[in-house]
């Protein structure tokens, strides 16, 4: 047992009731959730050529489905845009590999 098993298990025990909820909801009827990121590991979350293949997947999914663009701004015509987070020096999580090496660090959210 690492002194990751906690975390590792509060991270994959998030993740299952995540996909639990959206189960449900389409199960429900509700429409199909479409998700696009770079969640890049490493310290470079941005590598060269990622924002132009991240506007291609971007540009296929709104082709893909035309009223996601006007969904969009209806949802943030009554939440608000989300203001960007900013993050501080503090590392307060580790990522490892399953072959123990460390991929990536997680900081602290400034408040």
């Amino acid at each position: 047992m690492t002194r990751f098993d906690a975390s590792r298990r509060s991270v994959l025990s998030a993740r299952d009731a995540r996909q639990a909820d959206i189960d449900a909801r389409l199960g429900a009827g509700w429409p199909a959730l479409v998700a696009a990121s770079l969640g890049l590991p490493g310290e470079r979350k941005a590598p060269p050529g990622s924002g132009a293949l991240f506007a291609w997947a971007v540009g296929r999914l709104a082709r893909a489905f035309p009223e996601a663009r006007r969904l969009h701004a209806e949802i943030e015509a009554i939440t608000g845009k989300p203001r960007p987070l900013e993050f501080d020096d503090k590392v307060v999580a580790l990522i490892e590999y399953r072959d123990g090496s460390i991929i990536d660090a997680v900081r602290r959210v400034r408040e």
